[in-house]
């Protein structure tokens, strides 16, 4: 089935991130990612249980009730923008590395959900990702307001979305 308003939606959702937070794009996709050399995010809009994982590790590690659990993702995304020099190279290297191993553990058809977890909290806990979390919390924390705007106007335009496919959510 091919999706309708696809390129409209990477078009808004581009609009919205290029304008208050410098980045070149934003794409549609399976999972959520920070691209560092075309500076662009893509994104996910199917729930999994990975993004609940997220939501609690968020509150356990920050303290940060999550009240737009999209914008913090798409925000975390942009931490990874923001925070990228902050990383050394080594680090960086790092984290690339046990994010490879982790992918490959995760692939294992056989893992309990307790052990995906365990790998979804280790990857969380990666340096990289702990600051471009930190990022987000910090981000959503000073601007409650911005947070508020931001949120209702990406589910409008999901919501758009939604409806042009007859996805049927609410």
């Amino acid at each position: 089935m091919k999706l309708k308003g696809v390129r409209k939606l990477n078009r808004e959702m581009t609009k919205i991130f290029a304008k208050r937070f410098g980045i070149k794009s934003v794409k549609l996709s399976t999972y959520y990612a920070y691209f560092p050399t075309k500076e662009s995010i893509t994104f996910q809009i199917v729930e999994c249980e990975e993004n609940e994982w997220f939501a609690q590790y968020i509150e356990e590690r920050f303290g940060y009730r999550v009240e737009y659990p999209f914008l913090i993702s798409m925000l975390h995304e942009v931490g990874h923008h923001k925070t990228l020099d902050d990383l050394g190279e080594n680090v960086y290297n790092f984290c690339q590395d046990e994010k490879d191993y982790i992918e490959n553990m995760l692939q294992d058809e056989e893992l309990t959900e307790e052990e995906q977890r365990k790998y979804e909290w280790q990857y969380f806990n990666l340096p990289d990702e702990i600051i471009a979390t930190a990022w987000a919390v910090k981000y959503a924390t000073k601007h409650p307001r911005i947070m508020k705007k931001l949120n209702k106007q990406i589910m409008e335009l999901l919501q758009e979305f939604y409806k042009a496919n007859d996805l049927g959510v609410d």
